[in-house]
C-alpha cells in the first residue's frame, strides 16, 4: 500500500477479504530510502533521524488514506524501508 490513489482498489479488496475471512486488516507499506551521494572522495549519507522522520510522516499519510477509504479503525501498519517489490 502507498499513500496514493493507486492503492485504493487494493485497500478496498483487502478490507473485503479480511471481513469475509473474519481476519484483521494489516497494512505493509514500502518507503524507498534516500540515497547516499558521493562528492569527490566524500560520501554523504542520510542521517537516521531524517529517515525516521520520513517513515513517521509516510505512515501518517498511509493511515490517512486508509481512514478516508475505510473509516477510522485500529489496524497494524508496518512501514518498511526498501523497494516495494522486495518489501511487499
Amino acid at each position: 500500500v502507498d499513500a496514493s490513489g493507486e492503492s485504493d482498489a487494493s485497500i478496498t479488496a483487502a478490507s473485503a477479504l479480511a471481513a469475509h475471512l473474519g481476519a484483521a486488516l494489516e497494512c505493509v507499506a514500502a518507503l524507498e530510502p534516500l540515497a547516499a551521494y558521493a562528492i569527490g572522495t566524500e560520501v554523504i549519507t542520510v542521517s537516521p533521524e531524517l529517515e525516521q522522520s520520513r517513515r513517521v510522516e509516510y505512515e501518517a499519510r498511509v493511515r490517512g488514506r486508509l481512514a478516508r477509504l475505510l473509516g477510522e479503525r485500529p489496524w497494524r501498519c508496518d512501514v518498511r524501508f526498501g523497494s516495494p517489490a522486495r518489501v511487499i
